[in-house]
């Protein structure tokens, strides 16, 4: 999937799978991350620990809702499990801070990274859901 372009259904199928896993493991914040190097988009899933919950568990759980048999488009290859101490997750966190006009009025928030934390994780553009978007409807 080089140079692929972040289209509404992709943005769509990721907003369903933060509401899934919420379900499973509260959600702090997410974004889809694009790399000029390879073109490719990850969407991040920024977490905090859970009481007897492991990284292993909670791809376990990402695997489960992205089973072949569901009607997601996006692949568990696609996704990046991450703290929500994590630098890029603050970094999209001091983006949502930059921008909180946007993000009153129901939008999300599509941005080029000029921050250099965000480059370090290879991050050159950026959508950024609403925080707790995923949790507004059942």
């Amino acid at each position: 999937m080089d140079q692929e372009s972040l289209v509404n259904e992709r943005i769509e199928a990721g907003w369903k799978l933060l509401h899934e896993f919420h379900h499973y493991k509260p959600v702090d914040l997410a974004f889809w991350g694009r790399s000029s190097e390879n073109g490719r988009w990850l969407l991040y899933i920024a977490s905090g620990p859970t009481r007897g919950k492991s990284m292993h568990e909670d791809y376990r759980e990402l695997h489960r809702i992205l089973d072949p048999s569901t009607e997601f488009v996006v692949d568990s290859s696609e996704v990046r499990l991450i703290g929500a101490d994590h630098p890029a997750a603050e970094t999209a966190r001091e983006i949502i801070q930059s921008y909180p006009g946007r993000f009153s009025h129901g939008a999300n928030l599509g941005v080029e990274s000029d921050r250099i934390r965000f480059r370090l994780y290879g991050i050159d553009q950026a959508y950024i859901y609403k925080p707790a978007i995923f949790v507004a409807t059942t």
